[in-house]
């Protein structure tokens, strides 16, 4: 007796549910508004800064450029303090490094432009030219 009647819900049930139409989908979530256009200034510093640090971390020279380009302060420092130069440096973004450090050709321009001696060497016998280049001589041995 029992059977039967499991048997007959389960009939009614199918029957019913066959006649009424199948729900409509939930309709999308409207897309979120653009972060940046809610987000305050300093909002946007934050997130540049984080942009500027993960471009380091991961040697993205693309966006390392962007930044040389539009004059951001490559000296800006993390919460812990360190660099985007640091940050490349640990993380073996050798290339990234290079950007950050030699990027600044205004500076080497300047220098010659006011007869500064570009061929000087450090004490390791470096100089500017070489480094450039990513051309470290050998630390002496100590």
């Amino acid at each position: 007796m029992r059977t039967l009647l499991f048997l007959m819900l389960g009939s009614v049930s199918a029957i019913a549910n066959a006649a009424s139409p199948a729900p409509a989908p939930a309709p999308a979530p409207a897309p979120a508004a653009s972060a940046t256009a809610t987000a305050t200034p300093e909002q946007i510093k934050l997130q540049l800064r984080e942009y500027f640090f993960d471009a380091a971390r991961e040697g993205r020279q693309d966006m390392l450029a962007e930044f040389i380009r539009s004059h951001y302060d490559l000296n800006t420092r993390d919460e812990k303090g360190y660099t985007a130069l640091i940050l490349a440096a640990y993380h073996g973004q050798t290339a990234a490094m290079y950007a950050a450090l030699f990027q600044r050709t205004d500076v080497l321009k300047d220098l010659a432009s006011r007869d500064a001696d570009l061929s000087l060497k450090d004490g390791q016998g470096n100089d500017v030219t070489k480094l450039q280049r990513g051309e470290f001589a050998t630390a002496p041995a100590r």
